[in-house]
């Protein structure tokens, strides 16, 4: 077995309740992704924790869960070889309940978190995206040398490689879509004002208001919540 050293280059470009965080990885060319990818990168919680699993039918299950971010995967940690596998058959499942959050299945085999619970719903899909990245300010990512961290981990492999083996730089980047879910099933992505007005209708002139003088970001997690909440509330009469 022989050591090899991987840097990764972290680029302090945001914080995690805005739109996206980036870090870019130096490795050697076909290494595992998921091998080389900080944690935080790829899964919501740090480990994998007790989940629940409720399904369309009334039906339930557990087991150890966590919820990878960089495939779009609900993935569970196998009671009989303790290996991870993925959640199957996500069309009959209507929530899983990890560590006293919530999520909800998104299409195809993607989960989204919810944020504000009620009728109507806040929800948000944190989504990874692995693609290759230039140092010579590739993917309109700012190169500056301010902005980058570089820290070096060693990492452990069978693999004999080669000394002179070609290097190549990956970007990661983790993007919050967020999204409104209503109680017919229906999900409305949320990218600005009238996309809230729409699915709040009776109360236009207040949202606009609301978001005038709390200069809502449309990109940030706590305003959006605030805003939905302030929605909820005025078609209370509250």
């Amino acid at each position: 077995m022989k050591t090899t050293f991987f840097t990764f280059a972290f680029l302090i470009l945001s914080c995690g309740l805005f739109g996206q965080n980036k870090v870019v990885i130096t490795t050697e060319s076909g290494a595992d992704l998921g091998s080389v990818t900080p944690t935080s990168y790829q899964y919501i919680f740090p480990t994998f924790k007790e989940g629940k699993v409720f399904y369309t039918n009334g039906k339930g299950g557990k087991g150890n869960m966590n919820y990878n971010m960089l495939i779009g995967e609900m993935q569970f940690i196998s009671p009989d070889d303790n290996s991870v596998q993925a959640l199957a058959d996500i069309k009959s499942v209507y929530r899983i309940e990890i560590d006293g959050r919530i999520f909800y299945p998104y299409k195809q085999k993607e989960f989204m978190e919810e944020l504000v619970a009620g009728d109507i719903k806040l929800c948000v899909l944190r989504k990874g995206k692995a693609v290759p990245y230039s140092k010579e300010g590739g993917y309109g990512v700012s190169t500056a040398t301010s902005s980058i961290e570089s820290i070096n981990q060693t990492v452990n492999t069978a693999s004999q490689g080669n000394p002179l083996a070609i290097k190549e730089n990956i970007l990661v980047t983790l993007k919050n879509y967020y999204y409104l879910l209503l109680p017919s099933g229906k999900v409305v992505q949320v990218k600005k004002v009238e996309d809230v007005k729409k699915v709040f209708p009776k109360i236009p002139k207040e949202i606009d208001a609301f978001v005038k003088s709390n200069k809502s970001n449309f990109d940030n997690e706590q305003d959006l919540k605030s805003l939905i909440q302030y929605c909820q509330g005025q078609e209370l009469g509250e």
